[in-house]
């Protein structure tokens, strides 16, 4: 049996602990956790109406015909909403969450792979 996540909160550990009796633990040291120095990061705070534009706009800026983005959201509503947006708009999207079946979840990973 395997877990593995960016983090682990203490709650989590202790129900891994109750599953994993021998279990082995590897961190990295926080200088090599450090975020990649090759990706840059842009703050925008925006009002929750505008954000679905917002994005729209950001991904616009970038070649997105030879290149690929991945959008983290918050609630599943939220990806399906994004989704449907950036359709509309001619920009091709695919959706992963757990209320998508596995069949549907791979496709969209292939689909992601391939651009």
């Amino acid at each position: 049996m395997v877990m593995a996540s960016a983090t682990f909160p203490a709650k989590v550990i202790t129900i891994a602990k109750r599953y994993i009796k021998h279990h082995v633990s590897i961190r990295l040291p926080k200088e090599e956790n450090a975020t990649n120095k090759n990706i840059e990061q842009i703050l925008n705070i925006v009002e929750e109406k505008d954000k679905l534009l917002k994005t729209f706009e950001i991904l616009n800026k970038y070649d997105l015909k030879n290149n690929k983005a991945i959008i983290f959201c918050n609630k599943k509503i939220t990806c399906d909403n994004m989704e449907s947006f950036l359709i509309t708009n001619k920009m091709e999207s695919g959706v992963l969450h757990s209320d998508k079946n596995q069949n549907t979840r791979q496709k969209t990973i292939l689909a992601f792979i391939k651009g």
